[in-house]
């Protein structure tokens, strides 16, 4: 009886816990990375700094708006349209990168074409900290800032009516009001250094730290603080002002918090237990359900599990060497050592890359659009230029070339594949994710050892690539025709395994982190992941692609939160 006890209770508290968890909270974030700066040295890392922060801060749920390089009237602008998106939040997040000034006791972020020739210019070239902070106040129930600014006055010799009121190093004292917290990277009047590796030491620790489970801001910071003196030798300081009025978790210890699917199966589990138990305690016993039989799965069997689910080929279990030899033609360092995996179970994987008409019935269904992400752009090649651009009106809905239903949909990010994939996991019941970087290889390959499946050439009859300037791996060494854009993902002929243009048409992102070998595969092919991962891979080149990124062995670090209009992805379901 006791034992029933407790199991009832246990399901009523499931129940308490989803009803406490179901209201997710609203968290905007503003990113602001200045190097490129006109009138004044440019400083290396606020651009790598802010594009790290951001996709940080995505993957800990935020909505971001992400800038870099931005002039006065542009910053002043972004702080608008954030402080207008700030109403009802209850996280608003700031984090600058760049130069920053005090004068007469107030801190100023630079935007990049300011020009400082008179202490007078102060109010007219710059913006002003605190007033930005209070703007976001009004809006927000808590407001977290971050300012890796703390630098030497760069205007200083070139500052007329300079005195003691004008500080020549880093940031000055300030005040956190009321729910507000404010980070410095160095303490008040002391220098913070833009760092010798990718990062700012302060940025570097936030980036390490920031969004453990069940850690709160403050305890964070304390983490920061010591990282960046023990980095620094001492000599900085990072120091906070904090007037938050409760502890502010970025993930709660409940990494454990569970989708209404998860509950309800939980909960149910919970419920056939009790009757056990319950049958047990009377004596009645209740017969178990025989275990369903397993599906036999046969290699290149078609299937769908619904009837506008994508099309799945089933992949044999198998053997193969990933990586290329070392005296591959233009082969990477990043491409080694090979390594011998065993894929000891069949998989099945997308017929095709996932089709513009099958994401289309996704955002329908979902009701999740990332084109309407604050932070929404596309990667763009502009042909003109000879050269590519991020450019904010690109969209998956117009990636910047006409397509249809049965295209490639492009300019999503690796975390919006994750979100693809799992709502059609809940839909289905069964388990859909991306492939492993081995997994993907193994299915690109389709039996073949040599640079692609087709063999050490690949023509533009049987994929979708630029010819047009390197003919080193071309079908005909005079072979040259370019679609320029992406091509409906049946077209050309599908390889050994049934899975079409696994070379070309578009990038595909995988599930793995990036690591700069083969070392760290597994050797059973699951995915490489670890904590704090902010780059992935994506295998098979595009329609944008030389013949050589189109090699099986190919592997390209991304940021997941980053777009383009030459990269998309491929599902992979597990087999029961």
């Amino acid at each position: 009886m006791h034992r029933m006890l407790l199991l009832s209770i246990s399901v009523v508290f499931l129940v308490v816990i989803w009803t406490g968890l179901a209201a997710a909270e609203k968290r905007i974030a503003l990113v602001i990375g200045n190097g490129s700066y006109a009138q004044t040295r440019p400083l290396a890392n606020p651009v790598r700094d802010a594009k790290a922060m951001s996709e940080k801060l995505i993957s800990l749920g935020f909505d971001v708006i992400y800038e870099i390089d931005r002039t006065k009237v542009e910053l002043e602008r972004i702080f608008q349209r954030f402080v207008s998106r700030s109403k009802s939040a209850e996280t608003a997040l700031v984090f600058y990168a760049g130069h920053g000034i005090q004068v007469r006791g107030k801190n100023y972020v630079i935007p990049i074409d300011a020009k400082l020739k008179d202490v007078s210019d102060v109010e007219f070239e710059l913006l002003e900290v605190d007033k930005l902070v209070a703007s976001i106040e009004k809006q927000a129930k808590r407001t977290l800032v971050f300012l890796d600014a703390c630098r030497d006055n760069p205007f200083i010799a070139s500052m007329k009516g300079y005195t003691r009121s004008v500080g020549d190093k880093g940031l000055a004292q300030t005040k956190a009001s009321l729910g507000t917290l404010v980070a410095f990277a160095a303490q008040p009047g002391a220098v913070a250094s833009d760092g010798v590796g990718r990062h700012s030491p302060f940025t570097s620790a936030l980036l390490k730290y920031l969004g453990r489970p069940g850690e709160s801001i403050s305890q964070t910071l304390i983490r920061v603080r010591r990282s960046v003196y023990k980095e620094t030798k001492g000599e900085q300081i990072p120091q906070d002002f904090n007037s938050l009025l409760d502890d502010a978790f970025l993930v709660a210890a409940a990494s454990n918090q569970l989708s209404s699917e998860d509950l309800r199966k939980k909960i149910a589990a919970a419920k056939a237990k009790l009757a056990r138990l319950q049958g047990a305690e009377s004596g009645r016993g209740i017969d178990p359900k025989p275990a369903p039989k397993k599906k036999k799965w046969k290699p290149g069997q078609r299937f769908r599990d619904c009837e506008n689910c994508p099309e799945m080929v089933v992949v044999p279990a198998g053997q193969f060497v990933m990586g290329s030899p070392a005296d591959e033609d233009l082969r990477l360092p990043n491409e080694g050592p090979q390594k011998e995996i065993e894929i000891p179970k069949a998989f099945a994987m997308g017929r095709y890359e996932v089709s513009v008409g099958e994401f289309k019935r996704y955002v329908k269904a979902s009701g999740n659009d990332p084109s309407n992400d604050l932070n929404s752009y596309c990667w763009e090649w502009v042909d003109k230029l000879k050269r590519g651009r991020d450019n904010n009106k690109h969209s998956w809905r117009k990636p910047g070339f006409r397509q249809r239903n049965n295209f490639p949909v492009v300019c999503v990010s690796w975390v919006v594949a994750g979100r693809y994939v799992k709502w059609l996991s809940k839909i289905t019941g069964k388990t859909y994710r991306l492939p492993s970087e081995a997994e993907w290889e193994y299915a690109a390959r389709a039996g073949s050892s040599k640079m692609f499946s087709s063999g050490s050439r690949i023509s533009v009859k049987v994929a979708n690539f630029s010819s047009w300037h390197d003919q080193r791996f071309a079908g005909a060494r005079k072979e040259r025709f370019w679609h320029g854009k992406p091509v409906k993902v049946s077209k050309y002929r599908a390889n050994k395994f049934g899975l079409y243009q696994m070379h070309g048409n578009v990038w595909e992102m995988v599930q793995d982190c990036f690591h700069s070998n083969l070392r760290l595969v597994p050797p059973d092919g699951q995915p490489y992941v670890r904590d704090g991962c902010q780059k992935r891979i994506r295998k098979g080149g595009s329609w944008l692609s030389l013949p050589w990124d189109l090699r099986s062995a190919r592997r390209f670090a991304v940021g997941f939160a980053w777009r383009e209009q030459n990269m998309g992805f491929r599902i992979l379901r597990e087999l029961d």
